[in-house]
């Protein structure tokens, strides 16, 4: 996933904001350690579940952070 990002592609889709660009940058790093536990080839039940857990964070956060970003860009049009 932060390769996809490197990338250039956003995790907010269809989105042109660079607020939202530049918020999917910062969540990078955060991809590192659960992508080198799933790409081991020496995985354990709990490496995958810590793995899944830290993406749903970053998933949820990034819902809120969309719905934010959306909400300010609103308000600077208006």
């Amino acid at each position: 996933m932060a390769s996809r990002i490197e990338a250039g592609e956003t995790v907010f889709p269809a989105s042109e904001s660079l607020l939202g660009r530049w918020l999917a940058a910062q969540f990078r790093p955060a991809f590192a350690e659960p992508d080198r536990a799933l790409g081991s080839g020496d995985r354990d039940a709990r490496g995958v579940v810590d793995a899944y857990a830290t993406y749903r964070w970053i998933e949820t956060v990034t819902t809120a952070a969309r719905t934010t970003t959306e909400s300010a860009a609103a308000a600077v049009r208006s």
